[in-house]
């Protein structure tokens, strides 16, 4: 999908101001890695949120000198909550549904959507459980059915059915984010990222007509548990994942699965007699010591 790119017969004269860009994705789908790509552009500007940081550090203090554990979690996500409540839409969290206002055509902005295969990402979200508020489960099926807890940040319903409503709800927000808020959007697809991040990136921002002149890898993983990039791209090109699910979960997703959404972004359901009974592999934990609480 890309939508309300820019007409090059329509372009003025290139302006000395960097270029506005706003990046929203779901867990799990590369945001850290494209936004360090893109900071490193002096044609580039991310949103950051801004609002008035009062008393923040203060209480940030407060919280970390009398809160451990999933307690400091709380405190500490509710906190993030009310930074991002001070703000419009343009500085949303990375990981939001994006509230759709003024703020995005005000700074002439340009929005970076990134998706990710709907069995990849709920596997990916089962080891990586960023913010989740249940003790962790080392049994897909069973991450699958439990509802999930979301932060008030996310510009969602606290409570979902599935985790797997994480996806469907931001991905439907994706779609209906350009006419709405009236601003150029691409969509960045997860799988192109990982198998060439220079090629995949450069063509996104060419649709916005921004030159990719500069772009660059991340030099180490962005994240500690992360696999080294031949071994990832080898990973995701062999769709190691698939070994992780079986024909029971396969159809478990298949039920929650928004086919409408998926069908927009060009995944395809995957038949449940395709997979074992048991599975090849089990999921860990790698957000371990703090048991998926990130």
């Amino acid at each position: 999908m890309e939508t309300g790119k820019r007409e090059h017969e329509d372009l003025t004269e290139p302006s000395d101001q960097p270029r506005k860009l706003k990046v929203f994705g779901e867990r799990n789908t590369a945001t850290r890695a494209v936004m360090q790509m893109l900071r490193a552009l002096e044609q580039v500007s991310l949103s950051m949120p801004r609002g008035d940081p009062g008393d923040r550090a203060q209480m940030e203090a407060h919280i970390r000198q009398h809160m451990k554990g999933m307690s400091l979690k709380l405190f500490m996500d509710a906190l993030e909550d009310t930074k991002h409540a001070q703000t419009g839409g343009m500085s949303d969290w990375k990981h939001a549904a994006p509230r759709i206002d003024g703020s995005y055509k005000s700074l002439e902005a340009s929005v970076i959507f990134l998706v990710r295969n709907p069995y990849s990402w709920i596997w990916s979200l089962a080891e990586h459980p960023y913010h989740a508020r249940a003790p962790w489960i080392g049994d897909m099926a069973a991450f699958i059915a439990r509802p999930w807890l979301s932060v008030a940040r996310e510009n969602i319903q606290p409570i979902l059915y599935s985790p797997m409503e994480l996806w469907n709800i931001k991905l439907r927000r994706y779609l209906d984010f350009p006419t709405k808020a009236g601003v150029p959007a691409q969509v960045l697809h997860f799988e192109d990222f990982v198998q060439d991040p220079i090629a995949s990136l450069s063509a996104i921002l060419r649709g916005f007509d921004i030159s990719p002149d500069g772009l660059a890898l991340v030099e180490a993983p962005t994240k500690a548990h992360a696999r080294a990039p031949a071994q990832r791209k080898a990973f995701y090109a062999d769709e190691g994942w698939k070994g992780y699910f079986t024909s029971a979960t396969i159809a478990q997703v298949n039920e929650l699965i928004d086919w409408e959404v998926a069908a927009a972004y060009g995944y395809q359901r995957l038949d449940p007699a395709d997979f074992p009974e048991l599975a090849d592999r089990q999921i860990i934990n790698k957000l371990q010591p703090e048991a998926g609480q990130g």
